[in-house]
């Protein structure tokens, strides 16, 4: 059993990192628009593991120092809300393979990235469980 300190951590094995695996992500995965968050993942075969890449785009925001502002609200939100997503997709096998992109063009506050990856991973995991739960209905008789 993990300890909350373990449980809070956001290390190298739980970062996105490969360009064919954002291109599939983007290419074949699913989205959604949480305000001000656009949400794409996708499931794969592979280890249990979530893996997750924040983006502020370059286009919307000029200054470097604004950009790592946001991407470093991003992940604070998402390592303390990591266990929504974590409890429903520890039951499932493969890796979830998840894009936080941040969407507007205004400055946000901590609250409302908060509550945006709070909303946003509870889609994710209706979303997953309910693909699961289509996919266990499909088992043929044998």
């Amino acid at each position: 059993m993990k300890s909350a300190e373990q449980g809070y951590k956001f290390g190298k094995r739980s970062k996105l990192c490969g360009e064919m695996r954002i291109r599939r992500v983007y290419a074949m995965g699913q989205t959604a628009f949480v305000y001000p968050l656009r949400l794409c993942w996708l499931r794969e075969d592979g280890d249990d593991a979530v893996r997750v890449m924040v983006v502020a785009r370059k286009k919307l925001f000029k200054h470097a120092v604004d950009r790592n502002r946001i991407k470093r609200l991003l992940r604070e939100a998402y390592r303390l809300n990591q266990h929504l997503l974590c409890s429903d997709s520890t039951q499932h096998t493969g890796t979830l393979n998840l894009i936080l992109m941040y969407s507007s063009k205004q400055m946000p506050d901590y609250q409302l990235i908060e509550r945006a990856v709070r909303r946003g991973l509870s889609i994710v995991c209706d979303t997953l469980h309910s693909s699961m739960c289509q996919a266990g209905s499909e088992v043929h008789p044998v």
